[in-house]
């Protein structure tokens, strides 16, 4: 009878793509964390929290197309790599990032305008952390390993 073996999918996963998404995980808890932080200090209600996030998650999972993920036929491992339309993206994300202050400063400020800006930060994260880990999945489906 043939004896079923069950692998780690993460010892597929090159180092460098397992180390960026430890960081992104590290960076999505702290910004959770300072988000809660402001909810519960009223510097922006959880409605408005909500929405940050769901924004934020939109954007990170577009980002997660800056990363063209792949299997490394030679290592036997799922690798990350850029390609031109994910540098594309990358610069808008970039400058997104950079002025998303001055855009929603018409609206709103001070307190809840950081609060807002970190709750959209904590979404990008996570909506990038879904976005790679699903594209590591399809790879290693592609591959044949559960």
């Amino acid at each position: 009878m043939a004896e079923i073996v069950k692998t780690r999918q993460r010892h597929y996963v090159h180092k460098k793509l397992k180390r960026k998404l430890y960081i992104y995980l590290a960076i999505f808890f702290a910004m959770l964390i300072v988000s809660l932080y402001d909810i519960l200090m009223g510097y922006i209600n959880a409605l408005q929290a909500a929405g940050g996030w769901a924004i934020g998650m939109l954007l990170g999972y577009a980002s997660g197309r800056m990363s063209k993920i792949l299997w490394h036929e030679e290592e036997e491992l799922v690798i990350a790599k850029r390609d031109t339309t994910g540098v594309i993206i990358l610069v808008i994300y970039l400058a997104f990032s950079l002025s998303r202050n001055w855009i929603l400063s018409h609206w709103i400020t001070g307190n809840m305008l950081t609060a807002l800006v970190f709750c959209m930060i904590t979404g990008s994260r996570f909506g990038r952390i879904i976005s790679v880990r699903k594209k590591i999945k399809r790879v290693l489906r592609e591959q044949g390993i559960t």
